[in-house]
């Protein structure tokens, strides 16, 4: 159970991380390193909230408040309790109310989720943004709207293949599943249509024409795999396959936007290294 909320955690601090690099007008190493802390501590919290929403161990709702503390502290190091901490502290809430809504209310898990992905990037995009009229400027940019499209779509298709495998689970902890209610090859082809609307924002947002043309590539490719393989999918091995490959690829797909934008952010970063 440690294992797979640290690997959650990791995977999940790529989102803010994507977003820092993406947005951040500095590559200062130390700021990077309070940053990715604060980030990481505030992704594990809420995966063990999960953990203790599955298990009821009082022990995982401890580590969750510890972590969640840790980061908020680690996020105000610079400028004392700021929108930093703030930000954090709203997208625990929102998380909590996810997973409480999972237990009683049907169907409300998948706004607050497809919310979660954005304030999980907007995280990163707004860090040590304190100035309310520039986080409003920022808001209405195109980038910032297509990059958080980009993640908040995938970031809901891959949710909904995880509640495929996720449904006895779910059934023993009390949770709520919609996979029940419509069914695998319904959620596996909603997941789908989000992933296709999260390459489409993908292919606005990449600058480059060659980018552009390996986004649709991926989505095809993606496409195709699912209308080839759905029986396939719909089973546990298949699905397992299947999500090692859509993560691998929306990782591919978040480097090349992230190189195509940000160059010198990786040439200042690496200059400190």
């Amino acid at each position: 159970m440690m294992r797979k909320a640290i690997f959650q955690s990791a995977f999940l601090t790529g989102i803010p991380v994507l977003g820092f690099a993406l947005f951040s007008k500095t590559a200062d190493l130390k700021e990077f390193a309070i940053f990715i802390s604060a980030s990481f501590l505030c992704a594990i919290s809420v995966s063990f909230l999960n953990l203790f929403f599955e298990s009821r161990r009082k022990i995982f709702l401890a580590c969750s408040l510890i972590s969640i503390a840790t980061s908020l502290i680690l996020s105000g190091l610079k400028a004392g309790l700021s929108f930093n901490s703030f930000f954090i502290f709203i997208t625990y809430c929102i998380w909590v109310f996810y997973y409480l809504a999972r237990r009683g209310i049907e169907f409300a898990d998948m706004p607050l989720h497809f919310f979660g992905g954005f304030l999980i990037f907007w995280l990163g995009a707004l860090w040590n943004n304190n100035e309310i009229q520039k986080i409003i400027n920022l808001l209405s940019e195109k980038k910032l709207i297509l990059s958080s499209l980009f993640i908040s779509f995938a970031f809901q298709g891959g949710y909904i293949i995880d509640l495929i495998q996720d449904i006895e689970e779910d059934r023993k902890s009390g949770q709520k599943n919609i996979v029940e209610k419509i069914g695998k090859r319904r959620a596996i082809f909603i997941s789908q249509i989000l992933f296709t609307l999260s390459y489409l924002c993908a292919m606005n947002l990449a600058k480059n024409v060659e980018i552009k043309m390996l986004m649709s590539v991926f989505m095809i490719a993606q496409n195709f795999i699912v209308l080839v393989k759905r029986e396939s999918i719909e089973k546990e091995d298949g699905l397992k396959k299947y999500r090692a490959f859509y993560r691998a690829v929306f990782s591919v797909a978040s480097a090349l936007i992230l190189a195509s934008h940000q160059t010198d952010f990786f040439l200042k970063f690496l200059r400190q290294v």
